[in-house]
Parts: structure tokens; C-alpha cells; sequence
């Protein structure tokens, strides 16, 4: 589904190369991505309303720290976000127009209809930092599993990999990686 529509706005790359995602956001939703003052651990939202997606806001934080690191960080945050957009915008419009209840429990800002996306790093009081893992938010992983599919297009993957595969397997012939090409594979 990623892969079309990356196809549908002319910005899937013909060879392996960076994906333009704040442009996909840009052509996609015909809005504008912006980077406000957002509390501390909310990387971004998804702002919805009852015709769809009306914006997206990632936390500034993000862009003042001009690392790699830190674009990397902005360029999964926005994939993450069009994740919600591609995938909830419908359920938004639904919920909208019938009001049936909350369909994102706690990481729903209800009167204003966005979905809330947190870091998942914890502060806790006496100042330590732990990870959680995933907690069952079903519309966190959904959008989670569009930034591998956004910043990866498996086809430009595949394209990549495959003077590095090896076939194995007698019964049903199966491409690995080949173990020797390995660290060649990933530089």
C-alpha cells in the first residue's frame, strides 16, 4: 500500500536513495508538516477532522539538534505520522459522524481530534530513563510499521540486495543473505 502510494505522488525513486517524506506528506495530504513547542516526550500528532487530515505537528525539539541522528529521528517521526494518516484517517471521519466512542483511548485528544504520539522513553522521578515495550496500542503499531515501509520501499530493498542473496533450501528455494557478503551488504 506504501509503495503505491508513494507511486501515486511520483516520489517512489527509480534506484535506492533517500525518501522525500515531509514531500510525501506535502503531496499526499496537501498540507504542510510544522515543528512547534510540543510537551516534553510528545514527538508529534496527527490532527483530524470530519474530511480527513487537517495537519501534523512535530515537536521542534526534533530539528534543533542538526545531527544525523536527529534527522533520522524527524524523518521516522514524520513516517510514523503519515502512518496515521494513511491508515486512520477514515476512522476519524467515522467517528466523527457517528459518534461512537473512542476508538484511540488515552492517545486521543478527543474535542480536538488528534491522535498523540509519545516518545517511548520514560522519566521517571528519580531522574533514571527506562524503555517500555509496545503496550498493545493497535493504531501505534499500525503507524509504526508505515515508517519501515515509507523509509524502506521493500521493492528499492530488494533491488538492493539481491547481488548479495544466496538461494537455499532443497524443497522450497528461499534468497538469503549471504553470511560472507555481509558487512559488503551493509556498507
Amino acid at each position: 500500500m506504501v509503495t503505491e502510494e508513494l507511486r501515486r505522488v511520483d516520489l517512489l525513486p527509480e534506484v535506492a536513495g533517500p525518501i522525500r517524506v515531509e514531500r510525501f506528506i506535502e503531496k499526499r495530504f496537501n498540507i504542510v508538516p510544522s515543528y512547534e513547542d510540543l510537551p516534553v516526550g510528545l514527538l508529534g500528532m496527527t490532527c483530524f477532522g470530519q474530511e480527513g487530515v487537517q495537519g501534523v505537528v512535530i515537536a521542534k525539539s526534533l530539528t534543533e539538534e542538526r545531527s544525523t541522528v536527529a534527522e533520522r529521528r524527524i524523518n521516522s517521526t514524520l513516517a510514523h505520522e503519515a502512518g496515521h494518516m494513511l491508515l486512520h484517517e477514515d476512522l476519524f471521519k467515522a467517528q466523527s459522524s457517528d459518534d461512537t466512542g473512542a476508538l484511540f483511548e488515552e492517545d486521543l485528544d478527543t474535542p480536538r481530534q488528534r491522535i498523540l504520539c509519545r516518545e517511548d522513553v520514560l522519566n521517571l522521578l528519580d531522574g533514571t530513563r527506562t524503555r517500555h515495550r509496545y503496550d498493545g496500542r493497535w493504531w501505534e503499531y499500525q503507524a509504526n510499521m508505515v515508517i519501515g515501509a515509507l523509509l524502506l520501499p521493500r521493492c528499492l530493498v530488494d533491488n538492493m540486495l539481491s547481488p548479495f542473496l544466496v538461494s537455499q533450501g532443497q524443497l522450497a528455494v528461499v534468497h538469503v543473505l549471504d553470511d560472507e557478503r555481509r558487512v559488503e551488504a551493509i556498507q
